[in-house]
């Protein structure tokens, strides 16, 4: 299994060479500058207290059974302080993890951030950049891929483990239905894997172990697990991949046709047919697209 490629502070150039190579790489050099690096338990608490946040709710501890429960994670109102003190030290089985919005979950951190102007500034354009904070304690996540974002995590606290596996869709990833709201997930179960016997000649192309100050990119549609040892903070970045990174037969036709829906509102239906139209199939994937938004539409009017 090959080391990822490792790129200290990148230029502009760099950074856009490294993306068109369309595999993972780590960057150095720009996490350790930020403000971030300095947050601790107590800072965190400060920043959160009294606001009421949502955080996933796991009742058994088990991250990948409550995906394959309910098909998404629980979630539960908690006041802020109160949640870090539940997510380092939980009472019972029962485990909360906190994601989203950073400016959304602590505002007064959200300048601790700085985005980097190769994310801000990368393909020519300028791109809108989102802050996501993660926080945790020995956390998993499902097997899934980044549909149409371009991704890159910054480890603050504490270590990850990153298995990376390159884009595509067989049996073997025991994928979710595109009718589901996650359908970028995987239903592999990581504590159980001898129920997926598919998946057992199935290794990933890199493993990784995300440390402080570190920032791993991860391709568009590159399938991922992520496994936090101890507490973790960390936040990522991710901004509109173009089309020309998404990588066909799949899992770019499973996206297309997810956003060409009326599921969850999509607005611009015609450009993705436009794109399934371009690499085929596309009666198909017509189809399937008709499917989705008529279960949509039967949900929303339940």
């Amino acid at each position: 299994m090959a080391a990822l490629e490792r790129i200290h502070a990148p230029s502009q150039a760099e950074f856009d060479a490294a993306v068109e190579r369309r595999a993972p790489f780590v960057i150095t050099g720009v996490v350790d500058r930020w403000r971030a690096m300095s947050w601790t338990k107590e800072s965190l608490k400060d920043a959160v207290r009294g606001r009421m946040l949502v955080p996933e709710v796991h009742p058994e501890g088990d991250y990948f059974d409550t995906w394959n429960r309910y098909g998404f994670p629980l979630a539960r109102e908690v006041e802020g302080a109160r949640l870090l003190d539940l997510i380092d030290a939980p009472e019972g089985r029962e485990r909360f993890y906190l994601s989203g919005g950073l400016a959304g979950l602590a505002p007064s951190l959200a300048d601790d951030v700085a985005i980097p102007d190769f994310a801000i500034r990368h393909d020519g354009r300028t791109n809108r950049v989102g802050k996501t904070m993660f926080y945790g304690r020995d956390t998993a996540s499902p097997l899934h891929f980044h549909p149409v974002t371009h991704v890159t995590l910054a480890q603050l606290v504490g270590t990850k483990t990153v298995r990376l596996y390159r884009p595509g869709i067989t049996d073997a990833f025991y994928c979710r239905s595109v009718f589901e709201t996650f359908n970028h997930h995987s239903k592999i179960d990581f504590n159980d894997l001898a129920k997926y016997p598919k998946f057992a000649g199935v290794a990933p192309d890199h493993e990784h172990e995300l440390r402080p100050g570190e920032l791993l990119y991860f391709p568009v549609q590159w399938w991922h697990v992520v496994f936090s040892h101890g507490l973790s903070v960390a936040v990522h970045l991710s901004w509109l991949a173009d089309r020309r990174f998404w990588h066909f037969p799949s899992p770019g036709r499973r996206t297309a046709i997810a956003k060409s829906s009326l599921f969850h509102g999509a607005v611009r239906p015609a450009s993705y047919v436009l794109t399934l139209l371009a690499h085929g199939r596309l009666v198909d994937d017509l189809s399937l697209m008709l499917r989705r938004s008529r279960r949509a539409k039967r949900a929303a009017s339940a």
